[in-house]
């Protein structure tokens, strides 16, 4: 298996990696959403996602291991500077995608969204710390190193779309917004090829985001 893996094209690895990262996941989502009728997160569906979310984690690590990258590869330094660009991030990610769905909402009625059902504070905490860590070094990191050398437009197009294409579960309008918010942090992992501002800001964002919707349920 590894002399397989460590002989595989750059376009194969490409793929394997995000296939690894994300079909099970997604399995698992339109699995929810086949039996709900939405997508629906509770404690116990959050867990399970976050179980699988830590295996494919450690199968993507050992695959990176394996080629010679690892989180480090795409820029890994926690720093003051780097916490304060995320918070900025996150403010100017949150107008655009605000503005995004206002703007959709006037030719495009909203589908369901997420459905929050006896999510508690802990699991949140818990989803709000691994998933951002998860997302962002494949979504952000990885996928724009791979592709940087076709320039910064298709790099950070192609990874916006693929991250709003990831969360199509929350209708069209969410998805459509969090492409707009993805296209601000791709040209924040550009400008700074750190992954530590695109965690902050997305930690923030499904940490407000969830208690939000917590509340309001």
């Amino acid at each position: 298996m590894k002399t397989f893996i460590r002989n595989l094209p750059v376009p194969a690895e490409f793929c394997l990696v995000l296939f690894v990262g994300f079909g099970l996941g997604n399995i698992y989502i339109v699995w929810t959403m086949a039996r709900q009728g939405v997508m629906t997160i509770s404690d116990g569906i959050a867990l399970g996602l976050l179980v699988l979310k830590l295996l494919e984690l450690g199968v993507i690590l050992w695959i990176g291991r394996i080629r010679g990258w690892s989180v480090s590869t795409f820029g890994w330094q926690i720093s003051w500077k780097g916490t304060a660009i995320g918070i900025l991030l996150f403010i100017a990610a949150a107008m655009v995608k605000i503005l995004a769905l206002i703007s959709l909402a006037r030719i495009h009625s909203p589908g369901p969204g997420l459905v929050i059902a006896g999510l508690t504070v802990p699991v949140i905490i818990l989803l709000a710390l691994i998933n951002p860590f998860f997302e962002e070094l494949l979504e952000g990191g990885y996928f724009i190193h791979s592709l940087q050398r076709y320039g910064i437009w298709i790099a950070v197009l192609a990874s916006s779309v693929f991250r709003g294409a990831l969360h199509l579960y929350q209708g069209f309008n969410g998805a459509a917004a969090i492409f707009a918010g993805g296209i601000l942090f791709g040209l924040a992992y550009w400008r700074w090829q750190q992954l530590w501002p695109l965690v902050v800001a997305h930690f923030l964002d499904d940490s407000i985001g969830l208690l939000y919707f917590r509340h309001a349920a």
